[in-house]
């Protein structure tokens, strides 16, 4: 390979790995707890604040599976007390979406949006 190849392909890696942007959110479920029961779903999740600001809201994305049945549920949180940077909170999650199907653990519990104290937002980049 010619020196001139060699650079053309570290400048592709360079820009391409620019492109791919950061794979999830600085603000990360670390605990996942539901209770699952005949007419409802509680979920408890554990919130770590990895920004550098402080957190107000998030919506969350939660995957089940059980009995063979896979379902997917989304909701919402509010801190009680805005979640400090590098700081862990509990919060319950609202379910805002149909619970049909749900049953068992959550087996993925993700942010997938983040309400920041002082008005910005962001969203988890797509997952493909």
């Amino acid at each position: 390979m010619s020196r001139c190849n060699l650079l053309a392909a570290v400048a592709a890696l360079v820009v391409l790995s620019a492109c791919s942007g950061p794979k999830e959110l600085p603000v990360q479920v670390k605990q996942c707890d539901t209770v699952v029961g005949k007419n409802s779903v509680l979920i408890s999740a554990r919130i770590f604040n990895g920004a550098d600001k402080p957190a107000k809201s998030i919506a969350v994305a939660i995957d089940f599976y059980h009995d063979f049945t896979a379902a997917h549920v989304t909701g919402t949180a509010t801190f009680a007390k805005q979640l400090e940077p590098n700081a862990t909170q509990t919060v319950p999650v609202t379910i805002t979406s149909p619970t049909t199907g749900v049953g068992g653990r959550a087996q993925r519990c993700i942010v997938t949006h983040v309400q920041y104290a002082d008005g910005t937002n962001a969203d988890a980049p797509v997952q493909q």
